[in-house]
């Protein structure tokens, strides 16, 4: 197993954004496997919004899960950020299963969400063995109201968001990979425009933005 690592859900679950609701989230972390199981939140109901982050400790791939959509991948270099997402039907699994295309250390999220709908992500940004910032490309976000996400990974360290966005998921410990996810409320329509997020430690890194619309 991986030594201890902390969790940290700095949102308060529950609360809306805009129509948007952060409803509930799930996370696991394997050591030496090529599979990830995320349990679904509780809570779930037809209509709502399964949003899966991943990342990776070696260069691997993320398989598209039969159920989900592919949004956003870094292919073959760590930390390998995924996104897939997912409507929920009226009766779903306990968890879904992700694959990898060999063992590594796996670190992942499900989100569930409510009242909003899957808009657009940008491409997964990487950037190499430094201690540089990592800037998430702009989006042209859909509609007003939306919720941004921005899912970050490194193989060391953490991140600060510099341009005011929140923490919602941590999944950090020394060891690789780490995982954060941060959040922005009530964007407007239109370019989203960049996010740039300061890396606690010189390593490989990944960012990308998501936009959520209400419903």
């Amino acid at each position: 197993m991986l030594s201890a690592r902390r969790n940290i859900m700095a949102a308060k679950f529950g609360a809306s954004v805009s129509s948007i609701e952060i409803s509930n989230s799930s996370q696991a972390v394997v050591a030496g496997s090529s599979s990830l199981s995320l349990s679904v939140p509780s809570g779930v109901e037809l209509g709502d919004l399964l949003v899966a982050v991943m990342c990776c400790g070696d260069d691997r791939d993320w398989g598209t899960h039969a159920s989900f959509s592919l949004r956003a991948i870094n292919t073959s270099n760590y930390p390998g950020l995924c996104v897939q997402t997912r409507v929920a039907s009226a009766s779903e699994p306990g968890s879904y299963s992700f694959t990898a295309s060999g063992s590594s250390d796996l670190v992942g999220f499900m989100i569930l969400i409510k009242g909003g709908v899957w808009d657009t992500a940008g491409s997964v940004v990487f950037t190499d063995n430094d201690s540089n910032d990592v800037v998430a490309e702009s989006i042209v976000v859909a509609s007003a109201g939306s919720l941004l996400l921005a899912p970050v990974a490194t193989r060391f360290g953490d991140f600060a968001s510099t341009e005011g966005m929140e923490l919602l998921l941590s999944e950090v410990d020394g060891n690789r990979p780490n995982l954060q996810i941060f959040y922005e409320e009530g964007l407007d329509a239109g370019a989203s425009g960049t996010r740039t997020f300061e890396p606690s430690a010189a390593s490989r890194k990944d960012a990308v933005l998501l936009a959520i619309s209400p419903i």
